[in-house]
């Protein structure tokens, strides 16, 4: 490898380093914002959890970058902090989106801060449509993004649909004609199917598919040995 080379590659080191080290940036403005407004951060760190654990496994069909996992990451923290403005959760998903645009950001550009507040707005009720002034001021791009962050977030909040982390792993299997989602519980999961077979609207649409949920007892529970459906 010759000098000037040499010198590429270190600048390219450079700038994956402080793109990567100003969203961890974005991820704890974000993190310490939901901690002081937000009502359940329990429930909100389970979709957390559960929303990252989608996108990893999801790569191959939507193929984003380290840019777009972390402004999913800052969506699911920021998702319902619209509960503190609306103590009966009306509207709570468009109220968290206006707080997200409102709050003032120190370390995140506005275009990450308007996409963060698109895939908040749409983790309920409506999905993105071209109509929508805000979504449709977005780039081709920024749609997409958009689009597939909210599709996975819809689904992370309906499995913790009880509010209680009955859920402590996924697993996607996206190798054969019927893409499935095998999440592993305990104890009776009524609210989180119910939940799923309503929000994995966009995920479906988005995708042309029917996505299955199926459930799997822990290996170390006693009756692990049987499967729900």
């Amino acid at each position: 490898m010759e000098l000037g080379q040499i010198g590429y590659v270190a600048n390219l080191s450079k700038k994956s380093y402080m793109s990567a080290n100003l969203y961890e940036h974005m991820l704890k403005e974000a993190n310490d914002y939901m901690q002081k407004i937000e009502l359940e951060p329990e429930h909100v760190l389970q979709v957390h959890a559960l929303a990252t654990s989608l996108f990893d496994q999801s790569k191959k069909i939507h193929r984003f970058s380290t840019r777009e996992r972390k402004i999913l990451e800052a969506a699911a923290l920021l998702h319902d902090i619209g509960w503190s403005q609306s103590p009966t959760g009306k509207k709570h998903h468009k109220i968290s989106a206006q707080m997200i645009l409102e709050h003032e950001w120190h370390s995140t550009n506005i275009q990450d801060v308007i996409l963060i507040a698109q895939i908040a707005r749409y983790h309920r009720k409506a999905l993105p449509k071209v109509k929508h002034k805000a979504f449709q001021s977005l780039s081709p791009n920024d749609q997409k993004i958009v689009t597939i962050n909210a599709a996975l977030l819809r689904i992370a909040d309906a499995l913790d649909r009880s509010h209680s982390s009955l859920i402590s792993e996924i697993f996607f299997n996206l190798s054969e004609e019927t893409w499935t989602l095998t999440a592993v519980s305990s104890t009776n999961c009524a609210n989180e199917i119910s939940a799923f077979q309503k929000k994995s609207n966009l995920f479906n649409q988005y995708f042309k598919t029917n996505l299955k949920l199926e459930f799997k007892i822990p290996d170390h529970h006693p009756y692990s040995s049987r499967k729900r459906a």
